[in-house]
């Protein structure tokens, strides 16, 4: 039995609640707009942020939750950032029931209940637009468009290429935290020579992650042990980093990282 899914499709459903809630791009821009859209669907309502502005990860998410999804043991919770996307990530990949193959092609709760209903909130968040369930007795197929493009998969796989996006969401932003936290000293002698042809944009691509981890090692006891030697290098970037964002307009930001650097 082939079932249209015209009657159940999602696309647009996360774009249609940003035309209705004032913070909407707030929230996308601190949670990340998948991370944001993930909380919508596993029921945590977001109810306040503390934005920590040096470590954007250690932010903190006040939040209630609707639903068991969270495996909350209270009504409301605050976690960081990166706790809070890992607990939706978690919500997400948690083994779900499924409902049985549908009977009647206009059943829409019981199809919903077959494909689950995450799964059909979360296609269209990565360009899935559902066309048709194709009811089989060894197993349903679904199939989709993709940037125009017809594909069919069984209803298992769909699911499960869901769940490995949904996974690469998180590991992505935990790549991206590693990035702006490491230090390339090899970056210097470039940064160097950008600077001296005044390409301020190059010097901030270049230097510009090292401020923040730079600021929480002279705050632990390794870094205050630091020989004045071991300090040149990373004072010399930092210097070079302050004026470059001075000369780009960035005068705030420049002056915090010229001070970083005479620490």
């Amino acid at each position: 039995m082939k079932v249209s899914l015209e009657p159940i499709r999602t696309d647009g459903w996360f774009e249609r609640i940003g035309e209705r809630v004032g913070s909407f791009q707030a929230l996308c821009d601190i949670l990340g707009e998948r991370f944001f859209a993930f909380s919508l669907i596993t029921g945590a309502r977001v109810t306040a942020l503390t934005v920590d502005r040096r470590n954007p990860d250690e932010s903190l998410v006040d939040f209630e939750v609707s639903g068991a999804e969270l495996g909350a043991e209270q009504r409301e919770q605050r976690l960081t950032l990166q706790r809070f996307r890992q607990r939706l990530v978690s919500a997400l990949l948690a083994d779900e029931t499924y409902g049985e193959a549908p009977k009647r092609d206009t059943d829409i709760e019981a199809i919903q209940a077959h494909i689950g209903v995450r799964y059909l909130l979360l296609a269209p968040l990565y360009g899935f637009s559902l066309t048709e369930l194709d009811v089989r007795p060894n197993g349903s197929r679904i199939t989709a468009r993709i940037d125009g493009e017809e594909c069919e998969l069984s209803l298992a796989d769909f699911r499960q290429g869901l769940r490995a996006l949904v996974l690469d969401e998180l590991d992505r932003v935990q790549r991206s935290q590693d990035n702006r936290n490491s230090i390339d000293l090899a970056a210097i002698p470039e940064a160097r020579a950008a600077a001296e042809r005044q390409d301020h944009a190059r010097v901030i691509e270049l230097l510009g992650n090292w401020a923040m981890p730079l600021t929480f090692l002279l705050r632990t006891p390794d870094g205050q042990a630091l020989n004045d030697e071991a300090r040149i290098l990373p004072a010399s970037a930092l210097q070079l980093l302050g004026a470059a964002q001075i000369a780009n307009g960035e005068a705030n930001s420049g002056e915090e990282v010229l001070r970083l650097a005479v620490q």
